[in-house]
């Protein structure tokens, strides 16, 4: 009888043990299953890199932005030709949700916001593109600004502070970054807010970090002290269209301006073979292309002038068209340039657009060709977006003929 007690008394231990074990078991697999819900965070050279359509939700303090309002705006401000700029030091501390989508081709402009929403029209907008609906409070409103880019390969996104300078409007001074690869993807960010303020204007600033300062002024700075802001120069690409198969070196005048480069711009310039098509073939490994690209500091400083255009929201569309077909673009790089370049423009509710003269593309970027062509064509927009029109004078644009050997050249700055 007592070896009966001894063995029902193990079997009752070891089955504890077993169902402590499972419980430990399921809990541990509970938590890997939470832990995979959350955003995935990686580092980058200038600060974190959100991906996926996860969200990242900050919950240090768990309260509201309107009981959080960034007050540390003025430590990281500086200024430059007397306007403000700001460096972002840390993420808003405040409730927020960021994420990052791949999105499809049927996705439009329409999928950019800059807006504060009812509980209902949040609902809607997140079941329109798929985005994880975190918030369920029906009396708030929400926050939104949303932004798509075209042909990249990787995007970043930082909510850097909101301050709600009157009752009705909030800013929000935000981080960007995206990369463009041959990948032909589009991808987006998103940004929601959720406030018990009445909010009816959304300004957006854009936020820098040191890095990006340190990189564009090339020199250390004291970012306490007024810094020389270099505007970049963005998405210069070149096409070439020889009359027959062409071996070709390419240089350009300031390789230690270059910030980005594809394929990658090495001393002693990109080789490369160019067909009548179009089509480019990169000597050092063969891959097939269809154009350079390259993104810089500017060297020239470009400012609004006497002439240029003054150009509506609504009229961008028909307004390029007709300019790049004068300037000697044809429909496929015409359309290339507007995909990229219309979404920016669209930000404003009128632009002062401009295009740079040959002399002064030259000056911010001396490019030379090993072969040179018969025709060479380099449009340089440059633009700033306004809230009402100014007086300028129309410039004048001569009209540019192909013939021979082409090579084509297109790009863009703001100016700030």
């Amino acid at each position: 009888m007592g070896e009966k007690k001894t063995i029902d008394i193990s079997l009752k231990i070891i089955y504890i043990i077993v169902l402590l074990l499972l419980a430990l078991i399921f809990s541990i697999i509970y938590l890997i299953f939470n832990n995979s819900n959350n955003v995935k965070k990686t580092n980058t050279n200038s600060g974190e890199k959100y991906v996926s359509n996860n969200n990242y939700s900050n919950t240090n303090n768990n309260q509201p932005v309107e009981d959080n309002e960034i007050n540390e705006l003025e430590n990281w401000k500086t200024s430059y030709n007397g306007e403000e700029y700001y460096i972002i030091n840390h993420d808003y501390s405040g409730e927020y949700d960021l994420g990052i989508i791949e999105v499809n081709n049927e996705i439009n402009n329409d999928f950019d916001k800059k807006e504060v929403m009812s509980y209902e029209q949040y609902e809607e907008y997140c079941n329109k593109y798929g985005l994880n609906k975190k918030y369920k409070d029906k009396a708030k409103n929400y926050i939104v600004f949303s932004y798509r880019f075209d042909y990249v390969g990787e995007i970043s996104a930082r909510l850097g502070g909101v301050e709600f300078p009157r009752v009705d409007t909030v800013n929000l001074y935000i981080w960007d970054q995206h990369k463009m690869l041959t990948d032909k993807k589009r991808r987006a960010y998103y940004i929601i807010i959720p406030t018990d303020k009445n909010v009816g204007k959304v300004n957006v600033f854009p936020a820098y970090t040191k890095e990006q300062y340190t990189a564009l002024t090339r020199r250390v700075v004291d970012y306490e002290d007024d810094i020389d802001i270099a505007v970049p120069t963005l998405k210069p690409i070149i096409y070439f269209y020889p009359e027959k198969e062409t071996k070709i070196n390419v240089k350009l005048g300031y390789p230690n301006k270059i910030m980005v480069s594809y394929p990658n711009y090495k001393s002693e310039g990109w080789d490369v073979i160019a067909y009548p098509n179009g089509n480019l073939k990169y000597i050092e490994n063969g891959r097939n292309l269809y154009s350079l690209y390259y993104e810089s500091d500017s060297v020239y400083d470009f400012k609004v002038e006497k002439d240029g255009f003054i150009v509506k929201r609504d009229e961008i569309e028909k307004f390029l068209e007709e300019k790049l077909e004068i300037l000697g673009l044809n429909e496929k790089e015409s359309e290339e340039f507007i995909i990229y370049w219309l979404p920016k423009l669209q930000e404003h509710e009128y632009n002062y657009i401009r295009f740079a003269t040959m002399d002064e593309i030259n000056k911010n970027m001396p490019i030379d060709f090993s072969v040179t062509p018969d025709t060479l064509i380099r449009v340089l927009m440059t633009y700033k977006g306004l809230d009402t029109p100014i007086e300028v004078k129309e410039q004048k644009l001569n009209k540019v003929y192909r013939k021979g050997f082409v090579i084509v050249e297109w790009g863009g700055t703001e100016i700030r």
